[in-house]
């Protein structure tokens, strides 16, 4: 019976690597190219008060899932921008809702991805009225690795920030 020992290390303390029984040994070189995002959007307009009617009672408020198509209605309760955000948060669209306090008297309405990846970008209907139009801060992304260098590189994506299917048994 042999037996051969095997580490799994990485060049920059900034990436944590692990292996399970089965990884092969060898050497793996990589450019991270692109760190997964979440999508992040902001409101161009703003309420005095989170207690600020935002949408009429009865309009529909949407959030479609722009890689799925999957749209979830929105509770508004009586339209307030409380209201809305609370409904947004209870919802299970994968969009969580938070009022910015921008200054004094000045609330934005900021909408952000639960997870990363491109597939958690989001539309947003029936509140472009009194809050304006929907504006990213920051897009849905994947993240990005470039594998070896020259012609022979190649791209391997990731929808968060932890690769664990490019190579079998391991993960960094």
């Amino acid at each position: 019976t042999s037996w051969q020992a095997m580490a799994t290390t990485s060049s920059d303390p900034s990436v944590v690597a692990t292996s399970t029984t089965g990884a092969q040994a060898g050497l793996f070189t990589f450019n991270v190219t692109q760190l997964a995002a979440a999508q992040s959007s902001v409101f161009s307009g703003s309420v005095s008060t989170t207690s600020a009617s935002v949408v009429s009672t009865g309009t529909p408020v949407t959030i479609t899932n722009t890689s799925t198509g999957t749209a979830t209605t929105i509770n508004t309760g009586d339209g307030s921008l409380a209201s809305v955000i609370a409904g947004i948060n209870a919802s299970n669209s994968g969009v969580q809702a938070t009022a910015v306090q921008a200054s004094a008297g000045v609330y934005k309405l900021q909408l952000t991805s639960t997870t990363t990846g491109a597939a958690t970008a989001f539309t947003v209907a029936g509140l472009s009225g009194t809050l304006g139009t929907l504006n990213n801060t920051s897009d849905a992304a994947d993240a990005q690795i470039t594998v070896g260098s020259g012609a022979a590189a190649y791209p391997v994506s990731s929808s968060t920030n932890t690769f664990s299917q490019a190579i079998p048994n391991m993960t960094f």
